[in-house]
């Protein structure tokens, strides 16, 4: 046995060939090799590599040559599909597998919103589409079906439990039962949770609630007494009505009603004060301030009540118009409840804002003069049937003519009363 001597750090020991001994040496001619390639062995040659792969490649086997990067393989041959018992069917499963589900399922036969039953060995099926409120119906033998919710059943036993003082009857107890109860308690019933008693009343009683529960009543009392409490213990009974009490609080309307005294005996008076046994039948209140209030005397019949400045109101006879006369020879400015002699040709202009029921007279007393009333805007002249246009005038004709106009706002109108004398043209 020879030494074959040391190696250098990274050196392999190869073989020399038949009959001599190995040595240390360099691997291959490494100078040869692509950047991020894959190292191949040669066999005793030197170390091969691959080229740099692109993204995505996978280094393929190629028999009797170096692999090879490629794009990896989109197909390849099956070489077992099953499928799930009653569930799913696979035909030719090795080759070109036919998947089904069992049944076999044809979607496109199914209408939308039905629903799918079994069939067996058979096609899956689809229900009808039920409508609002109807429930999936079972029907012997067969596929279920959507219909109306049952309102009603078959009653196969009804009976009644005796309790509390309750007993019942039950007729036609399989099929349309007909239940009786009964009891032999009487009165008005009450119950405390476990048992049910009655009481018994008499016409007229007025019931209260009772111990636990119970009901007992109050028989009627005299003629006019009224039920009254006894506190929170006792039951309320019929007596006669209080006829005083204690007054715990009154008091007056400010500046109408005075209390003295209020919580005791209270005196309650009008602010004023008011004296009534002073007052004259048929006379007027009058205030009078902080002091005691007043009357008027007695009226006497057709005189009204008049107003005095800073003093109470007295009774008088109504006041009459009293009418000014003026003579006028040119034109003028009628003033209402006024009275005109028209002594020339002149033209009177009536009020531009009278008020209703104004009154004026015009009277022409001139051999040569016509007398012209002027309505104001918007105003019109009415003798008889006769209306003058807006702002309209009427006109004398001789003298003597003499007219009566009296103002009415409703339809701002100038309106002659009485006869008018003479004769008057409106235009």
């Amino acid at each position: 046995m020879g030494n074959v001597g040391t190696g250098i750090v990274g050196q392999p020991l190869q073989g020399s060939g038949v009959g001599k001994s190995p040595t240390f040496a360099a691997i291959g001619l490494n100078s040869g090799l692509t950047a991020h390639g894959v190292v191949i062995s040669e066999n005793l040659g030197a170390f091969a590599s691959t080229a740099a792969a692109t993204t995505g490649q996978v280094l393929t086997g190629v028999t009797g040559a170096d692999p090879v990067w490629s794009s990896p393989a989109t197909s390849g041959t099956v070489t077992s599909v099953t499928g799930t018992a009653n569930q799913v069917a696979v035909a030719t499963g090795t080759t070109t597998p036919v998947i089904s589900l069992i049944g076999p399922y044809t979607p496109a036969t199914y209408a939308a919103h039905g629903v799918l039953l079994g069939e067996g060995t058979s096609s899956i099926v689809a229900s009808a589409v039920g409508t609002t409120g109807q429930v999936l119906t079972g029907v012997t033998g067969s596929d279920p079906v959507w219909a109306a919710p049952a309102t009603g059943g078959t009653v196969t036993s009804v009976s009644v439990v005796s309790a509390n003082g309750f007993a019942g009857t039950v007729a036609t107890s399989t099929s349309t039962p007909a239940i009786t109860l009964s009891t032999t308690i009487t009165g008005v019933l009450s119950g405390n949770g476990t048992a049910i008693t009655g009481s018994a009343i008499t016409q007229y009683d007025v019931l209260v609630g009772g111990a636990t529960n119970a009901i007992t009543s109050i028989t009627p009392s005299t003629s006019g007494f009224v039920l009254t409490s006894n506190g929170v213990s006792a039951n309320p009974t019929f007596q006669a009505p209080a006829t005083s009490g204690t007054v715990t609080s009154v008091s007056g309307t400010a500046n109408q009603v005075a209390v003295a005294t209020g919580t005791t005996t209270p005196v309650i008076s009008l602010i004023g004060p008011y004296t009534p046994s002073t007052y004259t039948a048929h006379t007027v209140l009058l205030g009078e301030g902080t002091s005691s209030i007043g009357v008027t005397a007695v009226g006497a019949t057709g005189q009204v009540l008049t107003g005095v400045t800073g003093s109470d109101p007295v009774w008088a006879a109504p006041a009459t118009a009293t009418i000014t006369w003026t003579d006028e020879a040119v034109s003028f400015n009628a003033l209402a409840n006024n009275g005109y002699f028209v002594t020339a040709t002149a033209t009177a202009t009536l009020p531009a804002s009278p008020s209703q029921g104004n009154t004026i007279y015009f009277v022409v007393d001139s051999a040569s003069g016509i007398l012209t009333i002027q309505a104001n805007t918007g105003q019109i002249i009415v003798i008889g049937k006769v209306e003058s246009a807006s702002a309209g005038i009427a006109v004398s004709n001789f003298d003597g003519d003499s007219i009566a106009l009296v103002y009415r706002a409703a339809d701002t109108s100038w309106n002659a009363i009485g006869a008018p004398e003479g004769t008057w043209t409106t235009t």
